[in-house]
């Protein structure tokens, strides 16, 4: 029998009976008891939103239009909101009920559409020619149901200006999908959301219906599809010693990796376990046996100084579920052959041998290069240590003592499961990473490295900025110099980089030129200076590249990106810049200034330089060293600027950066820009309010740049000739109960709000929404024809605001309020990406809360209301016909702003 326990009861003061909360090895189970005769059974799937192509829109109707209650006396509903995707069963009859619940979880853990892509077609979109063979048409349902969304007006404004306000959030995206991104969706879109996606889910009762039956039935299917293992949402399947996840569509193989974490990083550590890899290859035959079809291969790496082994089994086909046992065999073999104490010398001395070759080869450069060229591995390992290894002492009792207490007798770190794209034969992949994991429960480590989490970073921030719309391109030349000039809608700053030639200067030169970059970066703060609120962003770098039969190319890269639009020529900035950048060369204090924050940064750096070249080395594709000599530049800087700073090297930066440092013919300029024609508004609130908004982003969160993007003009498609606009601002909510005062008093201003002489030309329209998750307060204003009414509408509504608050009213509001959680139904701006318990608290605070809201209450939130409507975080306007520019025009703005 599945166990589950009762983790809270109240009586609902809205239903007026009891409910109880199950908790089932972390499903979540509300059960209220009814004896009116009626049953409900209602299941909520948390989701995460990436795009507009509707994917968890047609999985639900791909799954629901499976599911076939006809014979029961019971009705299905599906819907998909922002945060979930909700299954709801209504019946008369427990037997119904149970039978209809049965049918639902199998095929909601058991999906038919995974099988079948015709199933996706219909629900989803479909491509098909007419009866001529001419005219290409495009159906399905949800394709054809979000097409017509598009006919509602006021609808559209708010899902716009949601976009903007909202960005990487699941309220920044179309739940139920945009038509147009809809065309773009394929089927693996929709089944890797649903491997992502479904997961622990909420589960509400209704009925007076024995609790265990219901967890039976949901035991048979949710637990043992997901909760053993402890799988949470949007995470690949990933738990803390494991991770399953798909690669691109072009991988062509299976994949299950088993990797240890060796300890500290020593030159003895990577001898032994060299050695260790030698020998498994050597005897792979007489380990594996003949293991049709799948490949084996080992990896020894180094990150911040800690080891990790990796051992690969790599298969094309079924034969990849084999990996486990096959591992189990090779540790055996460790044990039994390798740990025996016999040690091959003709491996060892094959090793020194190796490494010896590789010094010897790298001699003229004064660069000791291990193993790691042949192997592609770089490690933090001292020079020294790796100079001696050839000549250290192979100790047979160290190499068993680490062999055995980090591999034979150590529990791994990770495993890893790489299924190939999606495709039946995959149907095993889930359940096996599920099985090793099972049968791994013992404790594991698994801290992901500083490089992973750089990388997680780095992608969020990427997710974070967005797709630019990208309009055209264009090629010209600007004094000489070869422009490829890129042209988009909505890029939030313009970017410039020249490309200037200099391969012919000798490797000192560039030695001085690349102290100089250094610089030049430390004063205008290089790739780091990334907020654009501040100032234009500069920076320098010198890149090397392989040219026509394998000649080394250098080039120096000078990189503008401007703190906001321009109505100038950017290209004239650049050459103000390049003139700058020449003039330090002039200023010796302020060169001496920086040459000793130079040395202070890197004078513990000499081994990491070093290494950093050792990694271009080892994926370099150069057919011999001696070419590689401009890369030494790189390793000596720290050295080369000591020396000037202590007088034994004079230096004279004036002519090589005189010389190089200026447009020329040759040279290559690649340019982002924003498309010319801007409107009036956008151009005019960007310059004139963004150090106003970037004081207001410090009064809440980070102050990320994220919250300060640019304003954002927006067109819409209809006919109207309309001017709307969306204004967020933070609101600080102290807790849940203050939400729902704010949402209340919203609801009394939404309902009882009317702007003078609306009713006579009834085209105006305010809307003012709470989000609790992301502590915001929109108001949406629509449907005006000039921006004096709405600056006037604002004015008007924080008047009707300021005046007393009718109660009567109130208290209408708050029953309307009541009524609406009648039936437990959950709010979409609720949470967003919250766990469910979280929201099980939510919603009973409101519930037990609502009925207890006063005037006092309301008169306060409502001067809060108030002294926070100015702070806003992001404002969106926007129209289809040409706004006024006059001057008159933009001080209103300006007065409104």
């Amino acid at each position: 029998m599945n166990q589950y326990k009762l983790c809270k009861n109240y009586f609902s003061n809205v239903l007026g009976i009891e409910a109880n909360i199950y908790d089932m090895r972390g499903i979540k189970i509300i059960h209220a008891n009814s004896e009116n005769g009626k049953f409900v059974f209602k299941i909520s799937i948390p989701i995460k939103l990436t795009d507009n192509k509707g994917v968890a829109h047609i999985m639900e109707h791909s799954i629901a239009s499976e599911i076939d209650l006809s014979k029961f006396r019971s009705i299905l509903s599906a819907e998909t909101n922002m945060d979930k995707i909700v299954f709801t069963i209504y019946s008369e009859s427990e037997e119904d009920l149970l039978s209809s619940i049965n049918i639902t979880l199998k095929e909601l853990y058991s999906p038919k559409f995974l099988k079948k892509e015709e199933i996706y077609l219909r629900e989803g979109i479909d491509y098909y020619y007419d009866s001529t063979g001419e005219k290409l048409t495009i159906n399905g349902v949800v394709y054809n149901e979000m097409k017509s969304i598009k006919s509602n007006p006021m609808e559209l404004i708010k899902r716009l200006i949601n976009v903007q306000l909202f960005k990487g959030s699941n309220y920044g995206y179309q739940c139920g999908g945009d038509s147009s991104e809809i065309a773009k969706s394929v089927y693996g879109d929709v089944i890797s959301f649903y491997k992502d996606n479904y997961n622990t889910p909420l589960i509400y009762l209704y009925g007076n219906i024995e609790i265990s039956k219901v967890t039976e039935l949901i035991g048979e299917f949710c637990m043992n599809n997901y909760n053993d293992y402890d799988v949470k949402a949007n995470e690949n399947f990933k738990c803390s010693h494991g991770e399953y996840s798909y690669l691109s569509e072009s991988m062509d193989k299976n994949i299950v990796s088993f990797s240890y974490n060796i300890g500290k990083f020593t030159a003895e550590k990577y001898m032994y376990l060299q050695y260790l890899k030698e020998v498994i290859y050597t005897d792979i035959d007489k380990i594996f046996g003949n293991i049709e079809d799948m490949s084996f291969a080992i990896l020894i790496n180094d990150t911040y100084r800690y080891g990790v082994i990796t051992f690969f089994f790599i298969a094309n086909n079924e034969s990849i579920y084999n990996a486990d046992a096959c591992f189990d065999k090779l540790k055996k073999y460790i044990s039994k052959n390798i740990c025996k104490g016999i040690i091959n010398e003709d491996i060892v001395n094959g090793l020194r041998r190796k490494m010896f070759n590789l010094f010897e080869l790298s001699k003229p450069f004064e660069i000791k290069l291990g193993d790691m060229i042949l192997n592609r591995e770089s490690y933090d390992i001292s020079l020294e240590d790796y100079l001696e290894l050839p000549q250290k002492e192979f100790s047979a009792k160290d190499f068993i003592e680490i062999i055995e207490s980090q591999i034979v007798s150590g529990e791994y770190s990770r495993i890893k499961v790489f299924p190939r794209q999606y495709d039946e034969r995959n149907d095993e992949a889930q359940p096996y990473l599920m099985r090793l994991l099972k049968d791994s429960s013992k404790e594991h480590i698994n801290k992901p490295s500083k490089k992973e989490n750089a990388s997680a970073a780095k992608k969020e921030n990427n997710f974070k900025r967005g797709i630019y719309n990208f309009i055209d391109v264009k090629t010209y030349e600007y004094k000489n110099v070869k422009v490829f000039n890129q042209v988009y809608e909505d890029l939030d700053r313009e970017y410039v980089s020249l490309y200037l030639d200099i391969s012919h200067l000798s490797i000192k030169e560039k030695q001085v030129l690349n102290v100089y970059v250094d610089i030049v970066n430390s004063i205008y703060g290089g790739f780091y200076n990334n907020n654009p609120s501040l100032k234009d962003n500069v920076a320098l770098k010198i890149i090397n590249f392989n040219g026509k039969e394998n000649e080394i190319k250098s080039k120096l890269l000078i990189i503008l990106a401007t703190a906001e639009y321009r109505e100038k020529n950017t290209l004239e900035l650049l050459e103000k810049y390049l003139e700058e950048i020449r003039n330090i060369a002039n200023d010796e204090e302020l060169l001496k200034k920086a040459l000793s924050s130079i040395f202070k940064d890197t004078k513990e750096m000499d081994e990491r330089s070093l290494y950093r070249l050792i990694k271009i080395l080892t994926n370099g594709k150069f057919s011999e060293l001696g070419k590689l000599d401009f890369q030494l530049n790189s390793i000596y800087t720290y050295k080369f600027v000591e020396n000037i700073l202590q007088g034994t090297e004079i230096i004279d930066f004036k002519d090589i950066v005189e010389e190089q440092l200026k447009l020329k013919s040759g040279s290559i300029i690649s340019y982002h820009s924003i498309k010319e024609v801007k409107s009036s508004i956008e151009k005019f609130v960007t310059k004139q309010i963004r150090a106003e908004i970037s004081n207001i982003a410090n009064n809440f969160n980070d102050g990320s740049d994220e919250c300060i993007k640019d304003i954002k003009s927006l067109g819409v498609t209809y006919d109207t000739n309309m001017l709307y606009m969306g204004y967020g601002f933070k609101y600080d909510y102290e807790d849940e109960y203050e939400f729902n005062v704010m949402s209340l008093l919203a609801k009394y201003i939404n309902s009882n709000y009317l702007f003078p002489g609306a009713r006579e030309k009834g085209v105006y329209f305010v809307d003012i929404k709470t989000y609790y998750s992301e502590k915001t307060v929109v108001v949406y204003i629509m449907r005006f024809s000039n921006i004096e009414e709405i600056i006037s509408l604002m004015d008007n509504l924080k008047t009707f605001i300021e005046k007393e608050i009718n109660m009567e009213e109130i208290n209408y509001y708050k029953q309307q309020l009541i009524d609406y959680k009648e039936s437990f139904k959950e709010v979409d701006y609720r949470y967003s990406d919250k766990f469910v318990m979280d929201y099980i608290n939510e919603e009973q605070n409101y519930l037990n809360n609502i009925d207890k809201i006063s005037e006092a209450d309301i008169k306060r939130v409502k001067e809060k209301f108030l002294n926070q409507i100015n702070k806003y975080f992001r404002v969106v306007i926007g129209n289809k016909f040409e706004i006024n520019k006059s001057k008159a025009y933009l001080d209103k703005i300006e007065k409104f702003i």
